[in-house]
Parts: C-alpha cells; sequence; structure tokens
C-alpha cells in the first residue's frame, strides 16, 4: 500500500512538473520528435521481426542500399519487451510511447525512494529523495527525446542488490544482483558500463575499511568471479546486435573525439537549464549559450535542484551519520567527476580528468559517446544523502504532523524548481497518401527520400521519414542510427545529386553538364542522375516540400526538379514523386563511382579519394560498341607497392604496379563496352596487416589501398584524346 500511494504521487507531481504532456495524452509525444521516433522505429522494427519470423540484426529497409544493422541502434530491450506487451491493449504508438515515458519518472522514483529508505530508514525523507531525483535536470532533460535512458528504475534497485550481496555472498543474492544487473542494461545499453564503477567502487570501499582486508576478499573473491561468469552470457545476448554488426564487418566503437566534447561542464551541477524557470532569470540567462554549450543542454546540463544541493551541504557541514556514508560520499565525488568527461578546458589550456585516463585502459568507455550521461546516476547517489539530511532536520520536530508539513512544502519547492512547463510536446505528421499508393503496388520499390540525408544528418527529416518506413515497409534513403553509417554517407549520400549538402551550394547546377560527384568530374547532372539510380536500384524519389521541407534547400531542390521534370508522375502539397523509368537514359558516356570509395581524412591533400581493397566503377555506355579508356588521376598506393587489377566480371581489363609516396595518372588500355551499364571492379591485393586497419569504415586510420584525386572514363574515339 505504502509503493501505491508514493508511486501515485510521484506520477501526479511528473504531471504537473511536465505539464500539458498529461492532458494530451495519446495525441502528442512528449519532447522533441528526433530520438523518439528512432526509438518508435525500433521497437516497431522488433514487433516486426517477431510476427514475420526473422532476424532483426539486419534491416535493409532503412539506409538503402547498403542498408543498417541494429547495432547501430541503441538497445532497448526492456521498452521493446513493454511496447509489445502493451500491443495486447492498443496499437497507438504514442498511447505505448507515453505510458513508457511516465513509467521511466515514477520507477525511477519509486526504487529511489526504496534505495533512500533502506539507508536511512525515514519515510518522509525518502520519500522526498524520490522525488528530487525523478525530477532532477538530468532526467527531466533526457525526458525530451531518450526514453531509454530515462529508464533509471533498475538503477537504484541493482544498488541495494549489490551492497546486500557484497555485506553476505550467498546464492540468492548472487541471483538478485544479476539479475537486477541484466535488467540494468537491459534498459539502455549506456548503463552497461556506468554501472560498473559504482559496483566496482564498492568492492573497493568494502574491502577498503574491512578489519581483515585479506579475509574480506578471501571470503568473496570466488561470489564475485561467480558473478562475472554469470552475467557474461546474458551480456552477450543483450548485446546480440552489436556483436553481430562487428562480426560482419561494421565498426561501432565512438571516436575519441566525440568523448572530449560531451563532457558536463563544472558548474552545470549548480546552474539550472534555460528549460527550468530559475534559469530564465536574469541571474542564470544566457550562462549555457556564452560557455559554448547550447547545443549540447540536453545532454551537460546535470542540476540537481536547489533542495538537494541544500541538503548536501547541509550533510556535508553538519557530517550527518548514516549508513555506508563515505562509501555514498565518495562514490557521489567520483559519478560528478566522471560527468565532467575527459578534460577541462580553461581558456587554451586542457586539463585531462579521469573520464580521459580510463578511456586508454577500458575499452568499453570507447562505445560511450556521451560522458557527461553519468550524471543521471549522480542524481540517485546524491539522493542517499540528501535523505539522511532531510531525517537529522525532520529528527529535529517532534510533532508528526510538522514534519509532514516540512516536507510537503519542501516537495513543492522541488516542483517550482524542477518543473518544465509548459513541456514541449510534438505530434507525428501522418505518413503521405503517396507512400500507401506505392507501397501497395504489387512490387518491391526502393526510394530516394529527397532531399538525401547522410545517416547523421537532418535528423528530424531521417527520423521522421525512417519511422514512416516501419509502416509503409519499402527500402528507403532515410533512417536515423545512433552509429553514423559511413558506408552509406561515404559511397551512397555524398556521390549523390540529391545530398542536402550539395543543393545549399549555390554553385550546384549552374552548369549541369560539367558536373563533379565526388571523385567523378565533368559529367552531365542528369545523366549522372539517371546512372545514380539505376546503378543502386531505386525506382522511385519521393521530394518532400510543403511543411516537411527546408526552406534553405529551396534554391538546389527547384534546379534538380526542373533538371528531371520529365519523370514526376504526381505531386500534391507535401511531396513530388519521380519514376526513374520515365528518365530518358543518357546519351553520352556517363559514370559514377560506387562501393569502395571514400573522401579522406585530409581533404586538403591532391589525393583526397581513398579506395579500400575493393572499388566499384559503374560505366554507362550509350553507344553499341565502343572502346574507352580509364584514367586513374593522380593515383598513390598506401605504404607500399600494390598491385592493383581492373575486372569486369571474371576478365581482367587492366592491371598496374602502383607506388607509394609518388603520384602519377595512369590509363587503361582500350576497353570495349557494349551498350548498357557496365560494372567495373578496381582491386588491389592482398594486406597483411591487422584487420583492424583495413576496411574501416570511420577510422581516421583507415588504410586505404590506394588514394587518387579522380576517375576519368573518356571516350577513345573522342577528339581530346
Amino acid at each position: 500500500m505504502t509503493l501505491a500511494l508514493v508511486g501515485v504521487s510521484y506520477l501526479v507531481f511528473v504531471s504537473v512538473a511536465t505539464y500539458p504532456v498529461v492532458l494530451e495524452f495519446g495525441s502528442t509525444l512528449p519532447g522533441e520528435l528526433t530520438d523518439p521516433l528512432e526509438h518508435l522505429w525500433i521497437m516497431r522494427w522488433s514487433e516486426f521481426c517477431l510476427i514475420q519470423g526473422r532476424s532483426p540484426f539486419f534491416c535493409p529497409g532503412l539506409n538503402a542500399p547498403t542498408g543498417v544493422p541494429l547495432g547501430y541502434f541503441p538497445t532497448m530491450h526492456f521498452p521493446t519487451v513493454a511496447y509489445l506487451a502493451l500491443g495486447l491493449f492498443t496499437t497507438n504508438d504514442v498511447v505505448r510511447f507515453e505510458l513508457l515515458w511516465f513509467f521511466g519518472f515514477v520507477s525511477t522514483g519509486l526504487a529511489t525512494f526504496l534505495l533512500a529508505w533502506w539507508t536511512v530508514r525515514s519515510a518522509w525523507s525518502a520519500w522526498l529523495a524520490g522525488l528530487a531525483a525523478m525530477l532532477s535536470g538530468p532526467m527531466m532533460m533526457h525526458a525530451h527525446g531518450h526514453l531509454e535512458t530515462m529508464q533509471m528504475g533498475a538503477v537504484p534497485l541493482f544498488l541495494i542488490g549489490w551492497l546486500r550481496f557484497l555485506d553476505r555472498p550467498g546464492r540468492g543474492r548472487l541471483a538478485v544482483a544479476v539479475g537486477l544487473y541484466w535488467l540494468v542494461v537491459a534498459s539502455a545499453p549506456y548503463f552497461a558500463v556506468l554501472a560498473v564503477f559504482p559496483a566496482v567502487w564498492a568492492v573497493l570501499w568494502s574491502g577498503g575499511i574491512a578489519a581483515d582486508r585479506r579475509l574480506w576478499l578471501n571470503l568473496r573473491i570466488g561470489w564475485l568471479c561467480a558473478f562475472a561468469v554469470i552475467v557474461l552470457p546474458g551480456l552477450a545476448l543483450l548485446f546480440s546486435p552489436q556483436i553481430w554488426a562487428v562480426v560482419h564487418g561494421f565498426p561501432i566503437a565512438r571516436t575519441r573525439s566525440e568523448f572530449n566534447q560531451y563532457g558536463a561542464p563544472l558548474w552545470s551541477s549548480f546552474v539550472p537549464s534555460p528549460r527550468h524557470r530559475l534559469g530564465q532569470t536574469a541571474l542564470f540567462s544566457g550562462i549555457f549559450d556564452r560557455a559554448g554549450y547550447a547545443k549540447r543542454m540536453s545532454e551537460c546540463s546535470s542540476y540537481l535542484g536547489m533542495i538537494t544541493l541544500g541538503l548536501l551541504a547541509y550533510a556535508a557541514i553538519f557530517r550527518v551519520r548514516f549508513p555506508r556514508r563515505g562509501f555514498w560520499w565518495s562514490v557521489l565525488i567520483l559519478l560528478v567527476v566522471l560527468s565532467w568527461g575527459s578534460q577541462l578546458n580553461v581558456g587554451s589550456t586542457r586539463i585531462s580528468l579521469p573520464a580521459g585516463w580510463i578511456y586508454g585502459i577500458f575499452p568499453p568507455f570507447h562505445l560511450i559517446r556521451v560522458p557527461a550521461r553519468v550524471n543521471l546516476f549522480v542524481g540517485v547517489c546524491a539522493a542517499v544523502p540528501a535523505s539522511a539530511a532531510l531525517a537529522d532536520l525532520l529528527g529535529r520536530l517532534r510533532c508528526p504532523h510538522r514534519r509532514a508539513t516540512v516536507a510537503f512544502t519542501l516537495s513543492l519547492v522541488i516542483l517550482a524548481d524542477l518543473a518544465m512547463f509548459p513541456f514541449e510536446t510534438a505530434s507525428i505528421p501522418p505518413i503521405p497518401p503517396v507512400y500507401v499508393t506505392l507501397a501497395t503496388a504489387g512490387q518491391p520499390i526502393r526510394l530516394v527520400d529527397a532531399p538525401m540525408f547522410g545517416s547523421n544528418e537532418g535528423q528530424i527529416f531521417s527520423s521522421l521519414w525512417g519511422y514512416w518506413q516501419s509502416i509503409h515497409r519499402m527500402e528507403t534513403t532515410a533512417g536515423y542510427p545512433g552509429v553514423p553509417n559511413t558506408a552509406f554517407e561515404a559511397e551512397i549520400v555524398k556521390n549523390s545529386p540529391f545530398w542536402a549538402a550539395r543543393l545549399l551550394d549555390p554553385d550546384y547546377l549552374l552548369d549541369p553538364w560539367n558536373e563533379h560527384f565526388g571523385p567523378v568530374a565533368g559529367v552531365d547532372a542528369r545523366d549522372y542522375a539517371w546512372l545514380f539510380l539505376t546503378a543502386h536500384k531505386f525506382d522511385r524519389i519521393v521530394w518532400h516540400q510543403g511543411v516537411w521541407f527546408d526552406p534553405k534547400y529551396a534554391r538546389g531542390s527547384a534546379r534538380i526538379k526542373a533538371l528531371l521534370a520529365k519523370g514526376i508522375v504526381s505531386e500534391d502539397v507535401d511531396t513530388i514523386v519521380l519514376n526513374r523509368d520515365r528518365l530518358p537514359p543518357p546519351d553520352r558516356l556517363t559514370w559514377l563511382c560506387g562501393s569502395g570509395f571514400r573522401q579522406t581524412f585530409n581533404t586538403s591533400a591532391s589525393a583526397r579519394y581513398g579506395i579500400l581493397r575493393e572499388g566499384r566503377i559503374v560505366i554507362y555506355e550509350p553507344a553499341s560498341d565502343h572502346t574507352v579508356l580509364v584514367r586513374l588521376v593522380e593515383v598513390v598506393a598506401f605504404e607500399r607497392s600494390r598491385r592493383v587489377r581492373l575486372v569486369e566480371g571474371d576478365r581482367e581489363l587492366a592491371g598496374w604496379t602502383i607506388e607509394p609516396f609518388k603520384p602519377t595518372t595512369i590509363v587503361s588500355p582500350p576497353i570495349h563496352l557494349t551498350h548498357g551499364v557496365h560494372e567495373l571492379r578496381l582491386i588491389s591485393d592482398s594486406d597483411d596487416r591487422p584487420d583492424h586497419f583495413i576496411d574501416r569504415l570511420d577510422d581516421a586510420r583507415t588504410a586505404y589501398s590506394l588514394r587518387l584525386k579522380s576517375v576519368e572514363v573518356v571516350d577513345t574515339v573522342s577528339p581530346e584524346n
């Protein structure tokens, strides 16, 4: 009964703190559209695969034609199971999402209440501690889009189970600790790594204060090893999408530069964000903007609230006693410091911080993009000393009514301080009818959703169009995975005539007969667009306009649509549909560079494009019987001499030995081509470098076989030859 009353009270408080979400229940999503739509796609994809009886590990429907592994998205096992269970009662995605959203808040508050009560044994102070943790700045900020990191309820329960296990190991307590850790990991993938720090620190602290440290460790070392041995198979299962991705050549490690960028500033624990009422006052207004954290505010805001900060100060100044006081204070400090990230920037000086040191010796940290998310754990751990401080204060009041009055008054202050009303909400736009028409055409269709974005560009558009894909189920270039799908970006998007970044170029298509696309230069843009669609088997282009179109792309969009006007088959206020089959094929030699070609990190060099072990060149020959030459301009081998072959099918067309450090232009012998599309491959000899350095998709150390300036295909009867 007590837990039910506490849960209901938390639901009331969070409903007020996030007003008007509760009034718009079932019609709008809380927060922004971008990440919630990505999360809905993940859950809908799992549901679809379960119904169809197919493997969920790879989805060919997003980021077509390369597809995308499920391992590039955050694992959402617990939310997905809950989503599937709710599907027994409703098919409304918004209702299911919002129920999970409110559950994240209330379960976090309830679990923190249990942690504080278990430690301090004071109901009123535990209730207030749970409320403060539930509405803490990190929770409220993540509630604007991160459904998985809101599911913090398992973390306080795991801390209870883990500390009890360390106190008196046994089979039952081992099973509870293992099960709760699996639940933590199933809630959000970040928690698998972040939960390690309080768990390991609890072992070090408990062993450090033991009267006989060696005896303490000897009695527990076997149990700790048993925990690790039992946990690992479950982790392998929970992270099977990521393991599948790595095994199949999709790297998932994040770059160190991202890790360095996303630390929380030291002052963020004390400064309310601009979304807080207090953060909009003259005292705090503009701090995040001036410090350069405006765009990272959702990740890097760690404000705990004035009541929590005040209680922590009281507990520290008056040295309030409570069980495991040393552990809770030390782990709180540890987590706060880790949330600061890998470095502290003071002017032009960079001071290395512990998170950066750990990054160098703890490989799981390489999977973390945002160390600031440790602040979610800070809110939970801060609840314990804060509740002890409040218990000490309330203990000075003999009258129970006065204690209740003080606690309730403080709860109202917490609500006023940490609430973010009006809380942002957004409606999911209905899917345009054209998708339904195309999906019911009776044949498989692959779409270009245009303007075309890279997997980490135009997130609101990519997420929305990706969510629509979970309804129409056709293959599309849309989709917003959490990890950049670099093969898709480098080989498809950046070579595309429909790339959003290209549409921003004021010079794009001013001379459409002499355009460049990646390493290809001097081609007719209309002909190239036809070959691009044909080579990658795109059947339709759905060009977005109206409400879901950014006007900054208008000029480039108008030019490319005018160029391809013959392909338009339908148009309404929201979309224009172009059919590839309605476009005339090229009337002159046209080519493109596909898989295996990348833009190198040194974009200032002449040889700015790299080729991996194999590069694909697609050529369209309009004549019935012609010969062409293939030129590799300013080509240079990577690290050592390389034997390179140009082949079509099983037929070798040319072969060269290319030297390192000496760019040269090489030309193939005349190649006979019949009318139509031809696929040529540049294949380099094998390499004895470690696999980590071969064919990496998003690593600055990518070891290309070759680097070159451009690829040219010329007609042997052309006067210039």
